[in-house]
């Protein structure tokens, strides 16, 4: 799929039915997608609904898996995650993309790219900013032992790269685990820490 746009945002409320995700791929279905715009992956009014306002999920917490290619698009205005992949199994390549959260909210908190559950893959030239959380309320705040911080990728399923992206003011730029290789990233005025 190629040169289109999906669009929010939506009426929805946490109790009756919220956006979840502005596109879905899941049992075991693959996505090609470049030259796109997936944007305003939210409700109206805003609200911070359990994992929902995802721009594009691959995979799901229940155990089912998916694969993706996603290039040359623009992710942005979400209200959870720009591109989220789920499930060990699930490969994902992200390139060439412009994934811009909404800044620090006192609402939602935004992420811009997670690998969860052993998703893995590569992250590679990409423009990742304005991811963060700006509420106690949500459990957020500057200690890293008891509260989140929200980064511009958290990835890290084993085989996963990131290389050259440019990571900039989210509250942590790339939070990496399971022994994901990181080279050549640029990370530039992350509230709290780079890497």
């Amino acid at each position: 799929m190629a040169r289109f746009t999906v669009t929010g945002p939506a009426t929805g409320t946490c109790d009756d039915g919220a956006l979840r995700d502005g596109i879905l791929v899941r049992d075991g279905a693959h996505l090609d997608l470049s030259f796109a715009a997936v944007t305003h992956i939210h409700n109206t009014p805003l609200a911070a609904c359990f994992r929902v306002g995802h721009g594009i999920t691959i995979g799901d917490p229940f155990g089912t898996i998916a694969t993706a290619t996603i290039e040359h698009s623009d992710i942005s205005d979400y209200g959870g995650t720009g591109i989220i992949a789920f499930g060990d199994g699930s490969l994902v390549d992200i390139s060439e993309n412009v994934i811009t959260g909404a800044g620090l909210s006192t609402i939602v908190a935004t992420s811009g790219i997670e690998f969860v559950f052993g998703a893995a893959g590569t992250i590679s030239h990409n423009v990742i900013s304005g991811n963060s959380c700006g509420s106690p309320d949500l459990g957020c705040g500057t200690d890293y032992l008891t509260q989140f911080q929200i980064a511009g990728i958290q990835a890290g399923g084993p085989g996963t790269v990131i290389t050259h992206n440019e990571i900039y003011d989210n509250q942590v730029g790339i939070y990496a685990f399971d022994g994901a290789q990181s080279s050549h990233n640029k990370l530039v005025n992350n509230h709290f820490f780079g890497l």
